[in-house]
């Protein structure tokens, strides 16, 4: 994997050639929602659980472009985002604003509208690296990005692992 820089450590010459939005949306404090992502080859990361998310618009701010993807994506109210923090992802040549937030909300409430499927998993479900789905019966790879944001936010964050 690559290592992810935040953007405040200055140095390099990576030029942006997109900006992304995601969100870590927890689950009572214990546990995160993540997305298992569609088997189309021209999107990143196909058939990989990752977070919710996606490219911001030319004309948006980070916080409009999470709020309009979550909606799109998955019709998740979005109130209570907090941004967590900047990322320079050299993989995809991408700065990438992550936003969080807890909720207590039902399952049945939520209604995919992209992707395979979605589920909540708790910490060393998502740091082993691969994950069940109860659609396709399978154990399909959490990206390393999604891995790396959320190592990174369990350990500045109360939430429990």
């Amino acid at each position: 994997m690559k290592e992810l820089a935040t953007l405040a450590t200055t140095g390099g010459s990576l030029r942006i050639k997109k900006k992304v939005v995601l969100a870590i949306i927890c689950e009572n404090r214990e546990k995160i929602l993540l997305q298992l992502r569609d088997f189309k080859e021209r999107i990143s990361h196909p058939g990989e659980w990752s977070l919710f998310g996606g490219s911001m618009k030319s004309n948006e701010f980070p916080d409009e472009a999470v709020s309009r993807e979550l909606k799109e994506e998955l019709d998740f109210p979005t109130g209570h985002l907090v941004y967590f923090r900047e990322y320079l992802y050299e993989e995809e040549e991408a700065q990438i604003h992550v936003f969080s937030c807890c909720t207590s909300l039902r399952h049945e409430r939520l209604n995919l509208k992209e992707g395979l499927e979605f589920g909540f998993f708790c910490f060393d479900e998502i740091m082993s690296g691969k994950l069940f789905s109860e659609r396709l019966q399978s154990k399909y790879p959490v990206t390393n990005l999604a891995v790396r944001i959320i190592s990174d936010f369990f350990s500045k964050t109360d939430i429990k692992r």
